[in-house]
């Protein structure tokens, strides 16, 4: 089993102006640690790409390969 994004409902326009409308300006004056920062920007981008590109479980039945 590999985890993997269904993209058939991707609407790119709609996901850029979601990350538009963020206030990325409380992010980046959370603290100063920059692990923090990326930590803080990942839960956010996932929250907001979770909706039009659910993450799904596939079964492959061979190695996966790149």
């Amino acid at each position: 089993m590999i985890k993997a994004r269904k993209m058939n409902n991707f609407m790119e326009g709609k996901v850029l102006a979601d990350v538009a409308s963020v206030c990325w300006e409380h992010v980046v004056t959370l603290t100063d640690n920059i692990n923090l920062l990326v930590k803080a920007w990942s839960a956010i981008f996932s929250a907001l790409i979770e909706k039009p590109a659910p993450l799904r479980e596939i079964r492959v039945s061979e190695k996966y390969g790149p």
